[in-house]
């Protein structure tokens, strides 16, 4: 009965080494893959980073798929009133004077 199970622990170990030959084997490739999508990261954020100048947006941005919502509403409360465009003051004094003819 001890014969039997020595050579029972035996195959055990000898399939616990071949297991762990395997994960180790494994183990070498995953960590030849994570240098590689590490290199190529690198790549990637010296690629984006000289596209990108500091202090600037990016020359991509979204456009409002709101079209016609042109409000800014801030935490507060307060409402953010536009800047009036370049000859806007000469229509608004315009029709004011015609307002009083």
């Amino acid at each position: 009965m001890f014969t039997m199970f020595m050579g029972e622990t035996k195959n055990f170990m000898g399939e616990t080494k071949n297991f762990m030959r395997e994960t180790r084997q494994e183990m070498g490739a995953m960590k030849d893959h994570v240098k590689v999508i590490e290199r190529q990261m690198s790549q990637l954020a010296n690629i984006v980073g000289s596209q990108h100048k500091q202090g600037q947006l990016p020359s991509n941005t979204e456009l409002n798929p709101k079209e016609q919502c042109k409000v800014i509403k801030l935490r507060s409360g307060t409402t953010y009133d536009e800047p009036k465009m370049p000859g806007e003051d000469e229509l608004e004094h315009a029709s004011m004077e015609e307002e009083k003819v």
